[in-house]
């Protein structure tokens, strides 16, 4: 029996869906009141993705940064391929803590 196969190239979520999830998911934190998402309140969204690829080469996440006077206040995460589930991946506070670029 062969292990279970999928193409993640052919199950994409497109660049406006995802920004358009991004954006709810943003504002409904906002909304609930999710702790420490207070200083997104009067964020803006960036709409050029951080790219994050799988060991295999193909693209896994993106991270949408949430910044706020011309500081980085969070991101969202979303997941590349629907084959990962539901896009939204998780709500990050603050500025990253590592170097992408040392990674």
């Amino acid at each position: 029996m062969s292990p279970l196969q999928f193409d993640e190239g052919k199950n994409l979520y497109s660049s406006a869906d995802l920004y358009e999830y991004v954006s709810i998911a943003a504002a409904q934190g906002v909304a609930a009141g999710l702790k420490g998402l207070a200083p997104w309140k009067r964020a803006s969204l960036r709409k050029r993705p951080i790219k994050i690829f799988d060991l295999n080469g193909k693209l896994l996440f993106l991270d949408y940064k949430v910044v706020r006077n011309s500081k980085v206040v969070g991101y969202v995460r979303t997941a590349a391929s629907q084959v990962l589930g539901t896009p939204i991946i998780a709500q990050m506070v603050g500025e990253y803590r590592w170097n992408f670029r040392a990674a």
